[in-house]
């Protein structure tokens, strides 16, 4: 029987691994005009056209997003909303922004989602406040870059090999959030683990060894995030580690004492 999930989801246990004040690949705003766009609108359950402001954001990897501020509600204020979700997008991996084509941004209480080349933004949940923005905008870049990771031969293989989840979010959704959950924890656990508890690294070390290996092998680009020592293996050891082993080598290492000291 597979194990229980560490966690109920990944953004909240790894809600610090990217800061305000951490490096961005964003470097300006471009304001186009207006026009309609063919959005995935929560709060009618559905397609939609809308109306929207729009500029071009510009980063520093050569990408460049179209950010879509909704008029009717936000036309005074669409340079401050275009600028608040451009700067922490482009504090993202450059690998999990490649897909992502739009920032739409609406209104309402509906969840964020990423779809098959934008993520959805309704401005009434305030991430900020949970300090879950940036990771929430990871999560939904994941869905966006990554999704043909969820079929897979490999990641299903990895799904199989672990034997559990990393979240009860993944486990109840493991065609549409494993990849994005998982890399999330990934992110967390490869290159931020001073920033999280080492019970939590722990738990995600432990539970999805074989997915961390399959991330580890598309060697997606990391860009802005800053370089530090890594918390595991390199690739040709990891591959070659079963899950026990892996666990048992993290587990004999002091944590977090070869890191950078952060603020």
């Amino acid at each position: 029987m597979p194990a229980p999930p560490p966690f109920a989801n990944t953004t909240s246990p790894c809600s610090d691994i990217i800061r305000a004040t951490d490096p961005t690949a964003f470097t300006g705003l471009t304001y186009v005009g207006e026009g309609e766009r063919d959005v995935w609108d929560r709060r009618v359950g559905g397609g939609t056209r809308l109306t929207f402001v729009l500029y071009n954001a510009t980063y520093d990897d050569g990408m460049m997003v179209e950010i879509r501020v909704e008029r009717d509600t936000f036309k005074e204020q669409a340079e401050y909303y275009a600028g608040k979700y451009s700067k922490p997008f482009g504090q993202l991996p450059t690998g999990v922004r490649t897909r992502v084509r739009a920032l739409s941004i609406m209104t309402g209480i509906q969840p964020w989602g990423g779809g098959l080349d934008d993520i959805t933004i309704h401005n009434g949940i305030v991430y900020e406040l949970t300090n879950e923005l940036e990771e929430t905008l990871l999560h939904e870049a994941a869905h966006t870059s990554l999704t043909d990771y969820n079929l897979s031969a490999e990641w299903k293989a990895a799904q199989q090999a672990d034997n559990t989840f990393i979240s009860e979010y993944a486990r109840d959704n493991p065609e549409r959030e494993d990849v994005a959950e998982s890399y999330v924890a990934y992110l967390a656990v490869r290159y931020r683990a001073a920033r999280i508890s080492k019970t939590d690294a722990d738990k995600i070390v432990q539970a999805i060894p074989n997915r961390i290996a399959f991330f580890e092998a598309q060697q997606l680009a990391i860009h802005p995030i800053a370089p530090i020592p890594p918390l595991i293996p390199p690739l040709h050891k990891l591959l070659k580690m079963t899950a026990i082993e892996l666990s048992a080598l993290y587990n004999s290492k002091p944590q977090n004492q070869s890191y950078e000291t952060e603020e």
